[in-house]
This record gives C-alpha cells, sequence and structure tokens, in this order.
C-alpha cells in the first residue's frame, strides 16, 4: 500500500508540474545522469545566445545612429569650411583694398595731370598765335596814350 500511496503521490506531483518541470523531471528519472546536466547548458547556452543577439542589435543600432550623425557632421563640416574659405577671401580683399584704391587714385591723377599739360599746351598754342594780334593792339594802345593825356589834360 506504501508503495502505491508512493506512486500516487508521484503521479501527483507529475500532474501539478508544468511542461518544463516534466520535461525535467523525466530526464532525471529516466534518462542518463549527464542529460539534466546538458540540457541545462544547452538552456544556458540558448540565454547567452539571446543576451549576445541583443548586444549584437544594440551595437548594430549604434553604430547605424553613428553613421547618421557622421553624414550630418560631414555636412556641418563641409560647411564650416566653406566659410572659412569666404572670410579667408574677405580678409585678403581687405588687404588689397587700400592698394585698390591707392592705384585708382594714382590713375586719376596721372589723368588729371595729362588733362593740365594738355590744356598749357593749348594755352601756350593760342598764345602764340594770338601773339601778333596782341602786339599789334599793345602798338595802338601805345599810339592811343599820348592822344587820351591831350585829351584829359584840356
Amino acid at each position: 500500500m506504501r508503495l502505491v500511496s508512493s506512486l500516487q503521490e508521484k503521479v501527483g506531483e507529475f500532474a501539478k508540474m508544468s511542461k518544463i518541470e516534466l520535461l525535467e523531471a523525466t530526464e532525471k528519472s529516466v534518462g542518463p545522469p549527464e542529460m539534466f546536466a546538458y540540457h541545462c547548458e544547452l538552456k544556458n547556452f540558448r540565454t547567452k545566445e539571446r543576451e549576445l543577439e541583443n548586444i549584437v542589435k544594440e551595437k548594430a543600432s549604434f553604430l547605424e545612429k553613428a553613421k547618421q550623425r557622421n553624414e550630418r557632421n560631414k555636412h556641418d563640416v563641409k560647411r564650416y569650411y566653406e566659410k572659412k574659405r569666404h572670410l579667408d577671401v574677405i580678409v585678403l580683399l581687405d588687404k588689397k583694398k587700400p592698394w585698390v584704391e591707392y592705384e585708382t587714385t594714382r590713375k586719376e591723377l596721372e589723368g588729371v595731370k595729362k588733362e593740365r599739360d594738355e590744356a598749357k599746351k593749348q594755352l601756350s598754342a593760342l598764345k602764340q598765335a594770338h601773339a601778333p594780334m596782341l602786339k599789334k593792339i599793345q602798338l595802338i594802345e601805345n599810339q592811343l596814350k599820348p592822344s587820351e593825356a591831350q585829351i584829359k589834360a584840356k
């Protein structure tokens, strides 16, 4: 009777077990001793596999975000160097500006000097052209002076 009640207890315990517990209990009671150890080791390997898969997913996600960040940074770097190049050009042009102003003013001065020289030449040519006429006018004025002096005296 004890045997029967012991069997009934065992059957009752087996009935209360989940499928996983039932499999483990069956492996312990029926299979070779290392079977349960192998099964536990297999479960541990599966757990580690899941953990490693999660780590790989996290690292892949991190890598993708880093690539996207890198692409954004490439555009920022490109804009930075473009801006720097423009600022360098501005600095260079600011340095050249006084020289350009000097050259412009110098050329204007040369033009004004040429105009002055041309005007002097024209004046000289006109004076030479009118010199005979001026001599006649002077001669006539000199002839009129005695007559004017006589008229004033009277």
